[in-house]
């Protein structure tokens, strides 16, 4: 878990439980947990492709939780186009455990989770920095569409 602190504007975040994730390399990690839905993973990609929030900023992780058909060849083409894609396998134990070992692979000072059947809007990422700066010490954020804009005012 990670805490904003405030500092002249800028937004640091520090570490508060220890663990073995190594911290502040990327803004953001984005993970996916995946498993069964190929077609809704590579839409969701796309969507992170087209993020306004500078590509070399995040990195998106993939977990596939115990898929029948192999997605790590689905992910080849769009390596190129999103940067920082990462992929991990798991034995199907659920999303949960998909996303809590995402969290354990991740870099970033933020965790973003979306499911693999969602497509992200062009602004989900810049937004989501921008709340956590304008409030520090936000912890969580729940959003859903194109409302996260709203919502990110809601909690000032």
């Amino acid at each position: 878990m990670y805490l904003g602190e405030s500092l002249g504007g800028e937004v640091n975040f520090r570490k508060v439980q220890a663990g073995s994730r190594r911290t502040g390399i990327m803004d953001i990690s984005v993970i996916i947990p995946t498993y069964n839905r190929k077609e809704g993973l590579i839409k969701c990609l796309r969507s992170l492709i087209s993020q306004s929030y500078p590509r070399d900023k995040f990195e998106v992780i993939v977990i596939d939780d115990g898929s029948r058909y192999p997605v790590e060849d689905a992910l080849s083409p769009l390596r190129t186009q999103l940067g920082n894609l990462r992929y991990a396998a798991q034995n199907h134990k659920g999303p949960a455990a998909a996303r809590n070992r995402g969290v354990s692979l991740s870099s970033g000072n933020i965790v973003a989770f979306i499911d693999d059947d969602c497509e992200a809007h062009p602004e989900w990422l810049a937004l989501m920095v921008k709340a956590h700066r304008e409030h520090a010490g936000l912890m969580g954020m729940y959003m859903l569409g194109v409302s996260m804009k709203a919502k990110c005012q809601a909690l000032g």
